[in-house]
């Protein structure tokens, strides 16, 4: 026996694709911003010179050497509606941007001037910033010790993704020993993350990627808000991609 669609019944439909299709629109668009806010403050050292000029400390800006976006290299860790909008605007700045995605065919990264990249070993050695777009697959890191060991020793890494993407113990040791540049987070393995987590002496922010106050332009907003944010599928550091 077939089924039937009533008029009511696809008017909801409707409405609901399209209030999935607004929120995936504008998550993606406030996630890549965040991205590259978070890539921007931990190159110019925001925090640093923010902290220093409220202390009276106008000289710290003599004491190291700031990293411009134009011309560094850029490496997506997944090639989704989010790491496709970060690549637009990271290409804005003058980036050059290049990403490994097993999803992601070739010709749909060349089409939007993105170098594809199927050895990751090779693409660690090469960036100057590393942005992970990527699920939490299984609990295991994608960024550890032997990753972080390949990596340009003024590379920075951000993730606005999913806490747990990176081994933190990893990254505050390879940090403290100056192997990497320095980290942007959004996300925690924990969260919230306790006081005396080392990682949060680098630029750090509380999930706050998602802006609430967009949602009320989308039909349903609020209510997908809601739905996502006490959905036992959707662990709170995380952000759909």
């Amino acid at each position: 026996m077939g089924s039937v669609m009533t008029p009511s019944m696809w008017r909801r439909s409707t409405r609901a694709a399209l209030c999935w299709r607004s929120w995936g629109d504008v998550n993606s668009r406030a996630v890549a911003e965040h991205t590259l806010m978070l890539m921007l403050a931990a190159a110019r050292r925001v925090a640093v010179y923010d902290q220093a000029s409220r202390t009276g400390g106008w000289n710290v800006r003599n004491s190291f050497e700031p990293i411009e976006l134009d011309d560094k290299t850029l490496l997506l860790m997944g090639f989704g509606r989010i790491g496709r909008r970060v690549a637009q605007l990271a290409q804005a700045f003058g980036m050059s941007v290049m990403a490994h995605d097993p999803y992601v065919g070739a010709d749909a990264m060349q089409a939007l001037g993105v170098s594809p990249v199927a050895n990751l070993d090779e693409a660690f050695s090469g960036a100057d910033f590393i942005s992970l777009h990527v699920p939490l697959l299984g609990g295991k890191p994608v960024i550890g010790c032997d990753e972080l060991k390949r990596m340009k020793s003024n590379a920075i890494i951000v993730n606005a993704a999913r806490g747990g993407l990176i081994d933190e113990a990893a990254l505050d040791e390879a940090l403290r020993e100056g192997r990497i540049g320095g980290a942007a987070l959004d996300v925690f393995a924990e969260e919230p993350p306790m006081p005396d987590n080392p990682l949060l002496q680098t630029i750090a922010s509380p999930s706050a990627r998602i802006p609430l106050g967009s949602l009320r332009s989308v039909p349903g907003g609020w209510g997908l808000l809601r739905r996502r944010t006490f959905s036992t599928s959707l662990p709170a550091n995380s952000n759909p991609l």
